[in-house]
This record gives C-alpha cells, sequence and structure tokens, in this order.
C-alpha cells in the first residue's frame, strides 16, 4: 500500500496517464478509418456527454456510500477497456459503444476523483491550500495530455489509427494498477439514516444544490461556458480538414490546444490569488467572446497564416474552460460537507455534461443543414445565456 503521504503525487501520476489520449488530437481522422462521417463524429461526442450525464449523480452517489478509491479503480479499467474496444472494433456501433463506455468511467471518476483528491489533503490538513493543489493536478494532467497529442500524429502516420487507441488503453491499465494501491479514506462515507431511503436521500442533496443561492451559479456559468468551449475544442479538426491542413500539423496544432489548457490550468491558481473573482470571470469571458468570433470567421478566411492565428486564437478560448472549472469547483468545495461532495461535485459534472451533450447531437443537423460556418455562428450565441450567468454570479459577492 503507497503510504498516505505520498497517495496525492501518486493519484496525480495516475491521471496523467489516464490523460494520455493519443486519440485526441486524430479523432475525426480515426472515426472516418473506422467508417464514420464528420456529422458522426459530433452525434457520437454528444451521446458520450449524454451518458454521462445520466450516470454523474448516481455514480457520485455511490462514491459517497462507498469507497472513492474503489470507483476512481473502475474508471480507470473500464476507459483502457473502451480503447480496446474502438482500436479491434470497426464500425459507427462499435464507436459508439466505446464512447458511451468511456462516458460512464468519465461519470465514475469526475466527481468522485476530484472529492477522494480531497480527502487525501484532508488527512494531510492540507485542504486549506485546495484551490492550488487543484491547479497543480490539472496543470500535470494537461501536461500529460500535451505530450500525447504533440506525438499522436507521428503515430498515427507511423503504426496507423488502431496504435493510437492501443497505447491510450495500455497507459490507462497502468495507472489502474498504481491506484489499486493507493489508500481507502474511510472518514468520508456518508451514513444515512434507517427512515430514509437512499433515493430521497439522493434527491435531497440534488435539491440542496440546485437551490443553495451560490452553488446554483457556481454551477450554471461553467456548464453555459463549458458548453461553448466543448463545441470550439470539437470543431477544430472539422475546420482544419475543411482547410486541408496537413495530417502532420494536426498532432501539433492539438498539443499547442494541450498546452493552453496547462497554461489556463496553472493561472487559474494565480488569477484568483491576484485579481480575485470578478476580474477572473471577466477575463475569461472575453476570452471567450474572441474564440468564438474566431470560430465564426475562420471558415472564410484564405490565407493560411491567418487560418493557423485564428487556429491559436479557438484553442486559446477553449482551453480556458480549465480555469472555470478548477476556480469554481474550489468554490463548492468550501461550501460543502466531506460526506455529500461526490454527490454534488457529479451534480456541477452531470449539468455541464447534459449542456454540452445535447449542445453536440444537435450540431450534427445544423451541419448537415446549414454548414459548419452557420452551424458555429448560432452556437456563438451561446455567449449570451454565458454572461448573464456570469451577472448572477458575480452579484453574490462571494467571500473568497
Amino acid at each position: 500500500m503507497i503510504p498516505l503521504n505520498f497517495a496525492p503525487r501518486c493519484l496525480i501520476i495516475a491521471r496523467v496517464l489516464r490523460m494520455m489520449n493519443f486519440l485526441l488530437p486524430i479523432m475525426v481522422l480515426f472515426y472516418q478509418d473506422k467508417g464514420a462521417t464528420i456529422g458522426d463524429v459530433f452525434l457520437i461526442q454528444g451521446a458520450w456527454a449524454i451518458s454521462v450525464f445520466f450516470l454523474e449523480i448516481p455514480s457520485g452517489y455511490l462514491g459517497d456510500l462507498c469507497s472513492r478509491k474503489t470507483m476512481v479503480t473502475l474508471s480507470f479499467l473500464v476507459c483502457a477497456g473502451a480503447n480496446f474496444l474502438m482500436g479491434f472494433g470497426y464500425g459507427f456501433w462499435v464507436l459508439l459503444c466505446g464512447e458511451l463506455l468511456l462516458g460512464f468511467s468519465h461519470a465514475l471518476y469526475s466527481g468522485t476523483a476530484e472529492a477522494y483528491y480531497h480527502d487525501l489533503l484532508k488527512k494531510r490538513s492540507k485542504e486549506g491550500k485546495l484551490h492550488k493543489k487543484l491547479a497543480k493536478l490539472e496543470t500535470f494532467s494537461m501536461t500529460g495530455l500535451a505530450v500525447a497529442t504533440v506525438l499522436a500524429g507521428f503515430v498515427y502516420s507511423w503504426l496507423g489509427a488502431n496504435a493510437c487507441a492501443y497505447l491510450t488503453g495500455i497507459l490507462s491499465l497502468v495507472a489502474f494498477g498504481i491506484v489499486c494501491f493507493l489508500p481507502n479514506i474511510k472518514e468520508s462515507k456518508r451514513v444515512v439514516a434507517d427512515n430514509i431511503s437512499k433515493f430521497k436521500d439522493l434527491m435531497n442533496i440534488s435539491k440542496f444544490t440546485m437551490k443553495h443561492p451560490e452553488i446554483k451559479w457556481l454551477i450554471l456559468f461553467p456548464a453555459c461556458y463549458g458548453a461553448l468551449t466543448f463545441v470550439l475544442l470539437w470543431g477544430m479538426q472539422p475546420m482544419m480538414v475543411d482547410k486541408e491542413v496537413p495530417v502532420y500539423l494536426f498532432g501539433f496544432i492539438a498539443g499547442f490546444n494541450m498546452f493552453c489548457r496547462t497554461g489556463w490550468a496553472y493561472l487559474s491558481g494565480v488569477l484568483l490569488d491576484k485579481i480575485k473573482l470578478r476580474k477572473t470571470a471577466r477575463v475569461l469571458f472575453y476570452t471567450l467572446c474572441i474564440g468564438a468570433i474566431s470560430a465564426c470567421v475562420i471558415m472564410s478566411a484564405h490565407n493560411m497564416v491567418l487560418v493557423y492565428a485564428l487556429l491559436a486564437l479557438i484553442a486559446i478560448a477553449n482551453a480556458s474552460q480549465m480555469a472555470v472549472e478548477i476556480i469554481t469547483s474550489n468554490f463548492v468545495h468550501h461550501r460543502i460537507k466531506s460526506d455529500e461532495r461526490s454527490t454534488i461535485l457529479s451534480v456541477k459534472s452531470m449539468i455541464s455534461m447534459f449542456a454540452s451533450g445535447t449542445l453536440m447531437i444537435l450540431i450534427k443537423p445544423l451541419i448537415d443543414v446549414f454548414g459548419i460556418q452557420m452551424t458555429f455562428i448560432l452556437c456563438g450565441l451561446l455567449v449570451i445565456p454565458t454572461f448573464v450567468a456570469m451577472m448572477h454570479l458575480l452579484k453574490l459577492r462571494i467571500k473568497e
């Protein structure tokens, strides 16, 4: 068993290995090699997000009732299996099943792993520096993903699409092995009164979350923000395909995007310390607007230098979602109890996934009818509800 002093670092290592997704930068090419279309990419990714939506709260609640370590371990194992399935299989339904399994893995991991990381820090009396610790966790995770995305183009060119899936699965298996030896934190388990059913208890926590005057806006703001950045992230590859960007550059562009996510993860702690929530939220919102405008005009650009510049702005904008998630999660953590932590964080993730998944599914018919450029113009209107949610959040004058 790994000692408690080293457990947070080992969880970070496991997280980095799991995040080294060699499929991400060549996903559109991988799907096409497996017989899918561009529209299928958005449809399947939307199905992934919807599967996360339905499984988030039940999996988070299980993380409060049972061992959070067990839930995290299972998520790593399912992730490995999904990647091997997509590598061995072929066709739309295989890809859909693989992404649904990845959605299940994400649901098991998201709220529960963050709660487990908090438990490990609390056992060492380090929870007071949570926003910096979360920034550190995500910084290393995004660095691993950035390295994988840079290398993915070469792996695809030399070994083929299936090798990217197999390599991702193998790294997830190694991460699974590491988590198996992490300690259990029993003090965080939820005890439910005999006269209250588990379902009613789950609903009570969910209602509390959405009625809380501060937490609900700490959830709705990243949900609106994340939906648009999710579309910008997955929209980059169809843009590059349409603009005939060389395949070997896919990895570099995706790698730049992931390095941007690493930078935003690191900056989240710095910005919160230096300029506080109000100014940080505005900086992030303006960044999102720049990315949305770039996505609307890139299809009309004919100069390749301008195309690359706009892709860079889109990458920086969609990466800023990392800072939004870390900052809002930090404030949520300080407003909830230990035995409800996984469930509430899962409610937060569930709402984000619902917004992102619904939008992604709608994009397929939008692209088929209006084309890519008009689709991104329509998606850009999401800046309006994002602005409204941000203003409600800032009016609360949350104590930092």
